[in-house]
């Protein structure tokens, strides 16, 4: 065989395998990217769930609220739980706009960009939901206590001071657990937090991704 036949066949052993790599990358990544889709259906059933029972929330709680609100302390302990009832509508469905921005056909750089996107947003909600569910009860066994006919702040403001200092331990709990995850030394119990926060779903999309964005790299 002549030398130049011998290079000919190389190019087109070489170009064979780059061919056959590129399709054994391609199918790795489609099949990693389906994975990551069903991975975060949970999620996305979840955040829809969420927006149902917060829009039914936000809908039966004037009925609870409203008859009182010439009160100014029952006013107060309404719009409270009113916008509590909101937040409970518009945080999901920021995360639902969040999933559906995701192209799975795009390259895994873009998608992983998407994602961390997505877990910014859901340790923020995380955070948002810790701190008000801490204090939301207390207005919202005010008002119920109230339908029931007894104003708690007026004729048993003991009982309110209780519910203050029930409702200010687990805040302090929250706000300190926050505080030491900022601290040096405390990476691993800050991602732990993380994680906890952004939820299995999306923490198992992202190892997915990972996994094929490294293979792509070797």
């Amino acid at each position: 065989m002549e030398l130049d036949d011998l290079k000919a066949a190389w190019q087109a052993l070489d170009q064979k395998l780059t061919l056959n790599n590129r399709l054994l990358l391609e199918t790795r990544r489609q099949l990693a990217c389906g994975k990551a889709r069903s991975a975060l259906r949970p999620l996305f059933i979840g955040q829809i769930i969420q927006v149902v029972c917060g829009t039914a929330l936000a809908l039966a709680l004037p009925g609870l609220w409203f008859p009182y609100a010439a009160t100014p302390h029952f006013l107060v302990c309404g719009i409270l739980v009113q916008v509590y009832a909101a937040m409970l509508i518009a945080l999901p469905a920021r995360e639902l706009a969040l999933l559906g921005r995701i192209d799975y056909s795009a390259p895994v750089l873009a998608i992983q960009r998407e994602l961390a996107g997505l877990r910014a947003a859901r340790i923020q909600h995380s955070v948002l939901y810790g701190l008000t569910g801490c204090f939301i009860w207390v207005p919202l066994l005010l008002l119920i206590f109230r339908a029931l006919g007894a104003d708690v702040l007026v004729h048993k403001p003991s009982v309110f001071h209780w519910f203050l200092a029930s409702a200010a331990v687990p805040l302090i709990i929250v706000l300190a657990a926050m505080q030491l995850s900022r601290l040096p030394g405390w990476e691993r119990f800050r991602r732990g937090m993380h994680d906890g926060a952004a939820g299995a779903s999306l923490t198992k999309t992202e190892k997915l991704l990972a996994e094929i964005a490294d293979f792509e790299q070797q």
